[in-house]
Parts: structure tokens; C-alpha cells; sequence
């Protein structure tokens, strides 16, 4: 049997199936069943670069990307967003329609073969900038006030009842690891004068928009601050969640500050005893495996969840995990991650 048809065969027949369920219950994911489920997977990147500047949503048909992660043997995908072209403003290149249209058919694809969806809110800016790339001068180092929360509330109105998905609330806060830096995180606003040069909504407001506006029951995950490497406060300033659905975010490179195994274990491994915690990206930049075998081995050992950055036909020290669309391995990252979840 060719892969395609065992692709197609597949893809007929895990609609009939209970859908897939990810939820929060204590410090744990649990599924549906309420069985402990660890999250071992990857990002992808093009949903929110290519639409400000290009006519196209993805670099991938869905069909091509499910069939290289499940070869992968990944059970979870963060998929990253553009501010701009799902709130169709500021000129983008593609329709807003065209853009929701692609990822919810990306999502439903995935969700369907048993892969849980975070959907990230990676790129956006305040006012009229448009926000073409990553690349973007005045890109919003915070979620902006003018635009995050009307973005919060039509995605998660549209993914509610897919309880695959989580929502993301936003990538990589600058905020500072101190009183300010946290508080601003958190409340947004005033807590936020002199630090940044817009106005800024906190991560409680995005949790009250997703909960008491939009009616959305989903996961949340949230960085922490510090580009997402500090999670040193995140339990004192926890935002409150009446459904507890909550997950803190890491994100862990090589040579960061809290790139090592004395940070986890002083302050992951407690924080993750009160909540889940997960790092929505991790890899090195100099295309070696040294950091993330390590990273991925002490995350396993207490049985956290991670993905890599990041599955685009990028170069290694991006760092992107494949040299192909099909999902070839590229040396670094990619060959760590594929070994690790091919053998587990």
C-alpha cells in the first residue's frame, strides 16, 4: 500500500473516531479520558509570515504537512499567526476571508488525525503598521491594545468547539523579570507605563475576552516573560482562569540565560508541580544536538511537554528542523527531535 492511500485511508476514517479532547486537570494535559497525555511536537511557521507579502497562507498542502508529522511521530503542532491578515487590516496580501479559510481547514486536518493544534498569535503591531514578517520594523514586543483582544475574539469564537486546540495568547513577551516587567505582563495598561511605547493588554484582559466574551472552554498557554525564557513569577501573577484551563510557556534556546539544568531545576520543575508547564519552542542556532538531547531528556524525565522550532524549509541555524516539505530531517534540531520521537 503507497503512502498516499494510507494517508487517505487514514484521513477517512479518524472523523468516525472520538474527537480529540485536550484539557487541564491539576498540574497535568490530560485527554478526554482524563489520561495523562504528553505533548511532543513542533511549530510552523509560514501561517504568519508569508500573507503580509506573498499570496499564499502556507509554504504546504495540509495533506503534505499531516503526512510528514505523522511520520514524525508528532502529537502536537503551534502554528503561528499574523494580527494583521486575520483581522484582515493594514493592507495585507491575503483576503482575511482566504486566511481563516486556510487555517481552519489546516486545523481541522490536523485535529482530525489526532494532533493537537496551538494556535499563537506570533506577529502583530498597534495602529495602521503593516506587519509584513518577522523582519517588520515597530513589530508589538507585547500584545497590543488595539488589535489582540478583537484578534482573541474572533479566533477563539471560531476554534471554540474544536477542543483539540489551544489558545496561544501570544509569542515571546518582552516584559522584564521584575515587579514592573510582571505586572505589566499580567494587567497591561497602566501597569505598563514607560515600558513600552503603546498601549499594552495584559494577559488577564486576552483570558477575560476568550472565557467571558467569546464563551471559548480551551486550554490557554502563556509565556512568560523575558521573551518567554523566565518563568521565575509566573505562579504569583498567574492570571485567573474561573475553568483553571491554564498552561505556563518556556521557551529555551542554547546560550539564553536560563538555557540550563540549574534554572529547571530550581524553578521549572517547582512551577510545574502547581500548573502544566510546557516550552513552546526550543533548538539551538549552531546546528549541533548537544542542547536539545539534554533539554529533551530533562524534560522527559518529568514528563513535560515540548516543541521544537521549527518545521519550514529553513536553514539549520534558524533553527528549522527539515530539509524538505516531505519532513526530511535537517542536521541539528531536526535530526535530535526526529531520533527522539521515532525511538520513544
Amino acid at each position: 500500500m503507497d503512502g498516499g492511500f494510507r494517508l487517505a485511508l487514514l484521513l477517512l476514517v479518524l472523523p468516525l473516531c472520538t474527537p480529540l479532547v485536550i484539557r487541564v486537570n491539576g498540574t497535568q494535559l490530560v485527554d478526554g479520558a482524563g489520561a495523562p497525555v504528553v505533548l511532543r511536537g513542533v511549530n510552523e511557521d509560514s501561517g504568519a509570515e508569508n500573507c503580509g507579502k506573498y499570496s499564499r497562507v502556507f509554504d504546504s498542502e495540509d495533506s503534505t504537512l499531516l503526512s510528514g508529522l505523522l511520520s514524525w511521530r508528532v502529537n502536537a503542532v503551534r502554528l503561528t499567526l499574523n494580527e494583521n491578515c486575520w483581522l484582515g487590516i493594514n493592507g495585507m496580501s491575503v483576503p482575511a476571508a482566504v486566511y481563516k479559510r486556510a487555517f481552519a481547514g489546516r486545523v481541522n486536518t490536523l485535529t482530525a488525525a489526532g494532533i493537537v493544534v496551538m494556535l499563537d498569535l506570533q506577529l502583530a503591531a498597534p495602529g495602521s503598521l503593516p506587519v509584513l514578517g518577522s523582519g517588520t520594523k515597530g513589530l508589538a514586543k507585547m500584545p497590543d491594545q488595539d488589535h489582540a483582544p478583537d484578534f482573541w475574539r474572533d479566533v477563539a469564537s471560531t476554534f471554540k468547539n474544536n477542543s483539540g486546540v489551544m489558545f496561544y495568547l501570544f509569542n515571546e513577551p518582552y516584559a522584564l523579570d521584575n515587579d514592573a516587567g510582571w505586572a505589566c505582563w499580567r494587567d497591561g495598561g497602566q501597569a505598563c507605563d514607560g515600558q513600552f511605547p503603546f498601549q499594552v493588554a495584559g494577559m488577564q484582559s486576552l483570558v477575560n475576552v476568550i472565557r467571558a466574551e467569546a464563551g471559548a472552554n480551551n486550554v490557554i498557554v502563556i509565556d512568560g516573560v523575558e521573551v518567554a525564557n523566565s518563568l521565575t513569577r509566573f505562579a504569583e501573577y498567574l492570571p485567573q482562569d474561573p475553568l483553571k484551563q491554564i498552561v505556563a510557556s518556556m521557551h529555551m534556546y542554547k546560550g539564553q540565560v536560563n538555557a540550563n539544568p540549574a534554572y529547571w531545576d530550581a524553578v521549572v520543575s517547582g512551577l510545574a508541580q502547581k500548573l502544566p508547564v510546557i516550552a513552546g519552542e526550543f533548538g539551538q542556532q549552531d546546528c549541533g544536538t548537544d542542547f536539545s538531547v539534554e533539554f529533551m531528556a530533562w524534560m522527559d524525565s518529568h514528563g513535560l511537554s515540548y516543541l521544537a522550532w521549527t518545521w519550514n524549509v529553513w536553514p539549520c541555524s534558524i533553527p528549522a528542523l527539515i530539509a524538505d516539505l516531505s519532513g526530511t530531517p535537517l542536521n541539528g534540531t531536526g535530526s535530535a527531535l526526529y531520533h527522539r520521537l521515532t525511538n520513544l
